[in-house]
């Protein structure tokens, strides 16, 4: 366990004031008798995190259960919307599709998104639309 600061990173897995990284490194193991899969402890983490109604993120770059369904949305919220807003505003759609795989679609961040010309300078310093500033 460690703790580390905010980001201000859209997908930043370390969202919060104060974010304590619980990490599990090394390798995949089997399904035993005695333990879960590491791909089912992780949706274990997920559904009790959830359960208790504990805001979480997870590390983008450890091993998790991605496919749990609408973990981006739990995690981000509007921010995959605006995410993937301002990816489409940055890449061509035919560009998108060459930087997309498989992580992008498990986690449905792969929408392409039709956005006006003026998308970027819409947006406030904190990167919301400056329409949805209250």
């Amino acid at each position: 366990m460690r703790y580390v600061n905010k980001t201000k990173a859209t997908l930043g897995f370390t969202k919060f004031h104060k974010t304590c990284v619980i990490e599990i490194d090394g390798i995949q193991w089997n399904k035993s008798d005695k333990i879960p899969s590491l791909e089912e402890y992780g949706r274990f983490m997920i559904e009790a995190m959830q359960a208790e109604n504990i805001p979480f993120t997870v590390h983008w770059g450890k091993s998790m259960d991605y496919a749990f369904p609408d973990l981006a949305h739990h995690m981000y919220g509007n921010n995959v919307d605006q995410w993937m807003k301002c990816r489409s505003w940055l890449l061509s759609e035919k560009m998108a599709n060459v930087f997309s795989n498989e992580f992008i679609t498990t986690l449905g961040l792969e929408t392409y998104h039709n956005v006006p010309n003026d998308f970027i300078e819409s947006l406030d310093k904190s990167g919301q639309p400056a329409h949805l500033i209250t």
